[in-house]
């Protein structure tokens, strides 16, 4: 699997005794740990909460059966 580094944050100081200038930031490393397949994205707020709602339902239901 890739490891892919991503940059939150970059910026440039200078330093108030030597007059340098100070690059700071910070890097994170991500690595997958098993592949995911994509799924679609989903802009709407009832479509998330209409699938969340719709298993929690079903969990009730098994619950229910046993």
């Amino acid at each position: 699997m890739k490891t892919k580094s991503v940059v939150l944050g970059e910026g440039s100081v200078m330093c108030p005794c030597c007059g340098y200038a100070l690059r700071i930031g910070a890097t994170v490393r991500l690595k997958a740990t098993r592949v995911i397949g994509q799924a679609a994205l989903r802009s709407e707020p009832e479509e998330i909460w209409n699938d969340a709602l719709a298993r929690y339902e079903m969990k009730e239901e098994a619950e229910r059966h046993g």
